[in-house]
């Protein structure tokens, strides 16, 4: 993908730290305003919960975080019981960290195994069009016609319009990632906590998701 179009960074010595791009962000919003979507890994979440006070904020990394963010997207778990799953499993000891750890309102999904979306992206779309490409890469030539899961696309649709008459949501729990790699879900008085179900059948929900795809990729012009 990244040999195919064009870009500014050379190496990831170009990129900037994760965790300073983070506070930097975090800094310059309103208090309570921002919504995370965390959709791989958690190790830079839980590298931000650490943090110091820098040149960005004198405030550490978990007193920035309960101040500007509202509510943070997980991408992950099956509940109200079930294994890690794979973003989780990858780096379980930040993933534990950061869900025992986080100051404010998670909401967890581990929705998309059903929703399956990306056939109108390969009819739509012409074939220099970077999304079409990115499916067309992931997909690989035994699925050409590009459709997929789409677990990381409820996660930041959700993240972006919140319930909508999409999605419902259980709420005012904890959950707890256990060391043998199983994750529990129990209501708890003041519990922030909650875990994302479908209110919609997946089909609908799937044609919303390549709907915004296609009107941004049209609105692009590209």
């Amino acid at each position: 993908m990244a040999r195919r179009q064009s870009h500014d960074l050379k190496s990831e010595a170009d990129a900037p730290d994760a965790v300073a791009l983070y506070r930097q962000i975090l800094t310059r919003q309103p208090d309570r305003s921002v919504t995370i979507a965390s959709v791989g890994f958690l190790g830079n979440l839980s590298r931000l919960l650490d943090s110091k006070p820098d040149q960005y904020s004198d405030l550490g990394g978990r007193q920035l975080v309960d101040r500007k963010v509202k509510e943070l997207v997980i991408m992950g778990c099956w509940w109200p019981r079930g294994e890690d799953p794979y973003n989780f499993r990858l780096d379980y000891p930040s993933a534990q960290y950061v869900v025992a750890n986080w100051p404010g309102p998670i909401m967890f999904t581990d929705l998309g195994k059903d929703i399956i979306a990306g056939k109108r992206l390969r009819q739509e779309l012409p074939e220099e069009n970077i999304l079409r490409i990115a499916y067309t890469i992931v997909s690989g030539p035994e699925n050409p016609d590009l459709n997929r899961r789409s677990w990381d696309h409820v996660a930041v649709l959700y993240a972006v319009r919140g319930l909508t008459d999409l999605f419902s949501a259980r709420t005012g729990g904890r959950a707890t990632l256990l060391d043998d790699g199983t994750s529990i879900w129990k209501p708890s008085e003041g519990g922030q906590h909650g875990y994302l179900a479908k209110a919609k059948p997946a089909d609908e929900i799937a044609a919303m998701i390549e709907e915004l795809m296609i009107s941004a990729c049209c609105k692009a012009g590209k």
